[in-house]
């Protein structure tokens, strides 16, 4: 996340960059990684991180929202289509299995 504000939104699978060393040494799924993959999936990662403005960062988000809003998929540009799951009905990418974006409809 820009300016490392995951902690003003609420969503479990978003961490600060800050916080993601710690949070690679206390991840447990089952597989271990050596300390040497751990530091080199995390500078992968750091490397990775771009510096955009907060302004850049806020016209990205409108960007992308406008984009969900004309059913543009924000991850590979597919359309979004309607769809009825066990848990209600939503939104997802046309070219799932390869894309899985979805998007709840409240």
């Amino acid at each position: 996340m820009a300016n490392n504000n995951a902690d003003k939104i609420n969503c479990r699978n978003v961490i600060n960059l800050r916080d993601l060393s710690r949070y690679l040494r206390e991840f447990n799924n089952g597989v271990h990684l050596s300390v040497e993959e751990m530091d080199k999936i995390y500078y992968k990662l750091m490397s990775a991180n771009g510096h955009i403005t907060k302004e850049e960062h806020v016209q990205n988000i409108r960007q992308t929202q406008a984009n969900i809003n004309k059913r543009i998929c924000p991850r590979c540009g597919g359309e979004l289509v309607f769809r009825n799951g066990k848990n209600g009905p939503f939104y997802g990418c046309s070219n799932y299995p390869k894309c899985k974006f979805t998007k709840n409809i409240r």
